[in-house]
């Protein structure tokens, strides 16, 4: 079974928390560079984009992980780049936020209202 279903990434999630509690760990843990690109790829759209997003905050939501960093900011703007790895960001080019940027920053200022 994939991992890129909600199921797969709270099975993640649900492990590394699980190894950490057993380990005795105290240090917060972060999620680094999660994301999809919008263009140029099998099952790539914005829409499959903010799925990711949505699913990757929920699970770590969910398990208590300490935080997330996306990737990335912004569509690269440089040429050389393929379509898949140029529409990473969660901003266009005219800098309106994509839907994932909609569900980062919902859940954003949800987790900085309460003590996690």
């Amino acid at each position: 079974p994939t991992l890129a279903t909600p199921a797969g990434y709270q099975r993640v999630m649900d492990g590394i928390k699980d190894r950490r509690e057993t380990a005795g760990a105290t240090r917060p843990f972060l999620i680094e560079e999660f994301g999809l690109g919008t263009q140029g790829g099998e099952n790539t759209s914005e829409e499959r984009q903010r799925l990711i997003y949505h699913d990757v905050l929920k699970a770590a939501e969910d398990s208590k992980i300490t935080g997330t960093l996306n990737w990335c900011l912004f569509e690269y703007a440089q040429p050389g780049v393929s379509d898949f790895e140029r529409t990473f960001g969660i901003y266009k080019p005219d800098y309106t936020l994509k839907p994932a940027g909609l569900v980062l920053k919902a859940y954003y200022q949800k987790w900085a209202k309460q003590k996690r």
